[in-house]
């Protein structure tokens, strides 16, 4: 007999399996588990096991979503997303002051798993119009535990004049890694406030070159040279971003 209980609650039997191996169906997401067996002896049964303990992933949701005009988006999860979230048929976007009838779905031409919780979409051409208002579609994904998001979408608006970042937290970095000779020869600071100073320094802390500060449109490149103009070895290297006396660092890795 298999015996099972949710959280501390009551051991209840739920099944006799005639095997060794028991599948338990329709659980639901992000619950513990415990669950014991007795076996069957005549007409007799043997005490429980010791139970053991178990839960099961949580569904995955889509919090939020970060324009970035004219052409990417930011979409946060609530878990650590798995490959599909790069997968950018998963995503549609629908222009919501377009006539009910013309309103076709924009795909993304890029989706980027830039965090395991967040996804940055860019679409084709200047996609994200200000005084816009856009829905974006999600079907398809699964978490890295591999829990399916099933179907989300949220309905957001672009202001009619964009403003610049007012700190570092929505900052990406990308391609990370860099692969050099697979058509990418810079790394990309994105989503940055104007004036921000990127350095990059070795693993060993020695500087190895620092960037000129971000300008309006919120992106420094680095085409992966040092301060003396050589391209710089393969490797991790560390960023370091600094606005107005806050800072926020990270590790790059370079493939060449």
């Amino acid at each position: 007999n298999v015996y099972r209980g949710e959280g501390d609650g009551e051991l209840k039997r739920i099944a006799t399996a005639e095997g060794r191996v028991f599948v338990d169906e329709g659980l639901r997401e992000g619950v513990r588990y415990r669950y014991a067996v007795s076996a069957i002896l005549g007409e007799g049964e043997t005490p429980l096991s010791e139970p053991v303990e178990v839960e099961t992933a949580p569904r995955p949701q889509l919090e939020g979503v970060d324009p970035l005009p004219p052409d990417r988006l930011i979409l946060t999860f609530s878990e650590e997303m798995g490959g599909s979230a790069q997968n950018p048929s998963a995503y549609e976007l629908f222009d919501l002051n377009a006539v009910a009838g013309a309103r076709s779905p924009l795909r993304p031409s890029s989706a980027l798993l830039v965090t395991p919780f967040r996804v940055m979409l860019t679409f084709p051409g200047k996609a994200l119009r200000p005084g816009g208002v856009y829905l974006i579609a999600v079907s398809g994904l699964s978490s890295r535990k591999g829990a399916p998001l099933g179907e989300a979408s949220v309905e957001f608006r672009i202001p009619g004049e964009p403003k610049p970042p007012s700190d570092l937290s929505l900052m990406i970095v990308h391609p990370n890694p860099v692969c050099v000779g697979r058509g990418t020869t810079r790394l990309i600071f994105d989503h940055l406030p104007p004036g921000t100073v990127i350095s990059i320094y070795s693993m060993d802390g020695s500087p190895v070159i620092s960037l000129p500060p971000a300008g309006p449109e919120g992106r420094v490149r680095w085409n992966l040279m040092d301060s003396s103009s050589n391209p710089v070895p393969p490797g991790v290297y560390i960023f370091r971003a600094e606005f107005e006396g806050k800072v926020r660092s990270g590790k790059v890795a370079v493939v060449r």
